[in-house]
């Protein structure tokens, strides 16, 4: 059967934690696996749209933009309108384990992929993968419901969030993360025992659900910790978890097997969420309508005294809506207390006098999967803009409104560059409203020119990275006022930091692994398994030559 490489990934779990927790003895298991082998930090060379594509990244071993997919929302300029187009279609190229008759692969619960034709082995998807962006399914067919029967379900498939104002959601969460990872491990072994795999790939994705929702029980953040019924970092007991997790599926190996752990992103404190959607399309309203609000008005949001906080509904759509401007004092305490339905029903809007109803869509529609992004809910507008921002899971996503590209285009071509550069002033002069501090790290000028259509190009112009060390609810802007303070969605976000484990030949005991990209994880595995290297692969593999 040949060489047997057994790899796990822990979904956005963030290197620093890893290492300190590794370091402080409370992940034995991961720490036994780094002294066998070698350890190294992943760092992806794109620092934009660094939530969107990491997996997308790693099955392929191609960056985005060689693939032409930049994420699964995707903008329609002759509508104006955004839709989700779930994950990349793997077709062209396919998955690096699809690898034909010469290997023997099983794929336990990797997200954003699909069954494919040229794995020889098994593949069960969506048992209890995060954002899985396909359909439950196995190959065999009867193999999901069979490993369902034995070993039970995910608590929480396709409810992995929280109700981040509520002790007992936090610990009903971490409750149901952990018998996740309990269960999930428990298949895995089952499979491993089944069978010499060349290749088995399992993904946990509860570090990424604890990561957004946990941050601020477990690290710092503005909004503080406060006391909870369980006295453990929550976010390190899900961790704890998954090292036991990793140690079971280690031991249940070939003695041979070579052992890989692995996360192609990291975590940290949510600094993309409010700004990509919600201060950035507001800033860039005003910009377009000088002497206008919509969202987060300081009428809306009289006080900066303290971190804003969710209401007694515990639903951040709704408090976020309700942050809407108006000059009528009144509507905003009804919406805070009166309940939404019936806010509906009494037709509470027609409060407001002439000429004042909101500029944004009349309500978020809830059935429609991009509305809890605010910067969907200016697309109404979007016609009548000099530039808006596209909704967005990580970075702010600018499109200028350009005549002859959009339907009812605003900016002249030969002005493309001058507007580019009046927003990137714009940006530049942001500020967090509470310390002072520039919110805005860096700006990506996506395109060279108005003419620049190279289909490989996300849809945003300009792509707005904010700084990792500012965490804010509210920024300040010279010229068009305070945005905020909004309370905070998930209290955690992305970083591009990954990391890798690998044990097994090439990899010397103790060893230090160079730094590396997670577009080089493909190669390293294919590498380790004695497969060719595709040439579309972007990487190189992390594996001593020779080995």
């Amino acid at each position: 059967m040949g060489r047997s490489v057994i790899a796990i990934g822990l979904d956005s779990a963030e290197p620093s934690l890893v290492e300190a927790w590794m370091e402080a003895g409370q992940l034995p298991h991961l720490a036994r696996l780094r002294a066998e082998g070698a350890y190294g930090r992943l760092s992806s060379s794109m620092p934009h749209h660094k939530a969107e594509v990491p997996w997308t990244c790693f099955l392929t071993g191609c960056s985005a933009q060689r693939l032409g997919y930049w994420g699964p929302i995707a903008y329609d300029p002759a509508r104006y309108l955004v839709r989700d187009i779930l994950a990349y279609d793997l077709v062209d190229p396919a998955p690096f384990y699809e690898l034909g008759d010469a290997f023997r692969v099983a794929v336990l619960d990797m997200p954003q992929t699909r069954i494919c034709d040229g794995v020889n082995g098994l593949q069960v998807l969506g048992w209890g993968s995060h954002s899985p962006q396909h359909a439950s399914q196995s190959r065999p067919a009867g193999l999901l419901d069979e490993l369902t029967a034995r070993h039970g379900r995910h608590p929480l498939f396709g409810a992995d969030n929280i109700m981040q104002w509520r002790d007992d959601s936090a610990d009903r969460f971490v409750e149901g993360l952990c018998a996740g990872i309990a269960r999930r491990a428990a298949i895995a072994v089952d499979l491993v025992g089944r069978e010499r795999w060349n290749l088995f790939l399992a993904m946990f994705g509860e570090s990424h659900s604890a990561g957004h929702a946990l941050w601020h029980l477990s690290q710092p953040h503005p909004i503080g910790r406060w006391p909870r019924a369980s006295r453990t970092d929550p976010l390190l007991e899900v961790m704890r978890g998954l090292d036991a997790a990793v140690g079971e599926i280690a031991a249940a190996a070939p003695g041979d097997a070579a052992v890989v752990v692995f996360s192609a992103h990291g975590v940290e404190s949510n600094n993309m969420d409010l700004p990509s959607n919600l201060f950035l399309p507001e800033l860039l309203y005003r910009w377009s309508f000088p002497g206008r609000m919509a969202l987060a008005s300081p009428r809306a949001c009289p006080s900066l005294a303290a971190p804003a906080r969710m209401s007694s509904r515990n639903i951040w759509l709704l408090d976020a809506w309700n942050l809407r401007d108006e000059r009528n004092p009144l509507k905003p305490w009804l919406r805070r207390t009166v309940p939404h339905h019936l806010y509906g029903r009494l037709r509470l809007d027609r409060l407001s006098g002439p000429g004042q109803k909101t500029p944004l869509v009349q309500h978020p529609p809830g059935a429609d999967y991009l509305a809890w992004l605010p910067a969907s809910w200016y697309q109404p507008l979007w016609p009548e803009m000099k530039a808006f921002a596209l909704p967005s899971f990580s970075d702010g996503y600018v499109r200028l409104n350009l005549r002859g590209r959009e339907a009812a285009g605003r900016v002249e071509r030969s002005a493309y560059k001058e507007v580019a550069d009046e927003i990137a002033g714009l940006l530049a002069e942001l500020r967090d409203a509470r310390t002072g501090r520039p919110v805005v790290r860096d700006l990506l000028r996506v395109r060279s020119g108005a003419t620049a259509d190279d289909p490989g190009l996300p849809d945003a112009d300009l792509v707005v990275e904010w700084d990792p060390e500012v965490t804010t609810d509210a920024v300040e802007s010279p010229r068009f006022g305070r945005i905020g303070p909004a309370p905070y969605f998930r209290t955690g976000g992305h970083s591009n930091r990954g990391f890798l484990i690998a044990r097994g030949p090439g990899f010397a005991p103790g060893g230090r692994l160079p730094d590396g990209d997670p577009l080089d994880l493909a190669p390293t595995l294919l590498d380790m398994l004695g497969a060719p290297i595709p040439g579309h692969c972007e990487g190189r593999s992390l594996r001593a030559p020779g080995a």
